[in-house]
């Protein structure tokens, strides 16, 4: 599902000033560097922070949309230059900790808030393909970035960020301005997300925010919002706002099919001299299904060779590559 209008513009302002890419949070939590990590707030409690005001607001609207009861949500942000992305590797949202001891858990719904859109930033992609599937998925929906948008979608489907076309991303380098495609990520589960965690690291998968220091100053910038404060009751939350569920537009996202699309290596020799590793597209069929060649010329040639240390996940040898990299992140 897809939703305009379910943020308000002063917290959706508030948000982006918070992440913005010179923002202290990036800095001090070595995003750069730092493998996946994210937050955990249990929605009993009471919100302490912008985000968790945020995770407030949004609850009605996605409740709506799942069938069990969501008691926690985790979240993460993402940050990528407009113009230079090359995309977010095809992925499970998963209980990171649970992988270690092969259990595959899921949230209830995941989610994608938009701080930002337009230009060149990378559309998300979410296939119609599960961590249990026996084949790979036939369809999915494609949405693009636009400022405030929010989408939701069942948390056990695979999905990712598709890279900037290169034409455009070398159009865009010299005059990007440091535009950046910034989103926040919640994961809505049903279960406690922390119940499993022996420690709760500092920066891991489902961390505590930590109080604000002089040398963890990031928590300082997000401040909850001035109609809130840290006493009131959690459904005070949105009194100076429109509901979620009441104020959100639902539009269709673009359906595209198929996704999939099989390729064999080709050794072909360049101009000059080397041979170049090619692929050549054998058809329109979804992989895993060749019987159908959907009228495309066999003898055309199109180079999809990537570099090798850029490992995006968009291009699989097999369908156990997904069960492989369940929680590539």
């Amino acid at each position: 599902r897809l939703y305009r209008d379910a943020v308000p513009s002063a917290l959706l302002g508030s948000l982006r000033e918070a992440f913005r890419p010179t923002a202290r949070f990036w800095e001090e939590t070595d995003y750069a560097e730092r493998g996946y990590f994210s937050f955990y707030y249990d929605v009993a409690l009471r919100p302490n922070n912008l985000v968790e005001a945020l995770v407030a607001h949004l609850l009605p609207l996605v409740q709506r949309t799942c069938d069990t009861e969501i008691v926690g949500a985790e979240w993460w942000v993402h940050t990528r230059e407009v113009g230079t992305n090359i995309g977010h590797q095809l992925h499970f949202d998963t209980a990171e900790t649970l992988l270690e001891k092969g259990e595959v858990v899921h949230p209830a719904v995941s989610s994608v808030l938009y701080l930002t859109g337009g230009g060149a930033s990378g559309p998300t992609l979410v296939l119609d393909q599960t961590s249990d599937a026996t084949d790979f998925g036939r369809s999915g929906h494609l949405v693009h970035p636009e400022e405030g948008s929010f989408m939701t979608f069942p948390g056990n489907l695979l999905h990712g960020v598709l890279p900037t076309p290169p034409t455009e991303r070398r159009a865009k380098r010299g005059g990007g301005g440091g535009k950046h495609r910034l989103t926040l990520m919640v994961g809505w589960w049903n279960e406690d997300g922390t119940a499993q965690l022996e420690r709760r690291r500092r920066l891991g998968p489902c961390s505590p925010v930590p109080h604000a220091s002089r040398t963890c100053r990031w928590p300082a910038d997000l401040p909850l919002p001035s109609p809130v404060s840290p006493v009131s009751k959690q459904s005070r939350v949105t009194e100076a706002w429109a509901s979620a569920e009441d104020s959100a537009v639902e539009v269709p996202p673009t359906e595209v099919a198929p996704v999939w699309e099989a390729v064999t290596p080709v050794e072909k020799t360049g101009a000059a001299g080397p041979k170049a590793k090619r692929r050549r597209v054998r058809g329109a069929e979804v992989a895993g299904d060749g019987d159908s060649d959907g009228g495309i010329d066999h003898e055309s040639e199109r180079d999809v060779s990537g570099a090798d240390e850029l490992d995006q996940h968009f291009f699989v040898r097999g369908f156990s590559s997904f069960r492989d990299n369940l929680g590539a992140r």
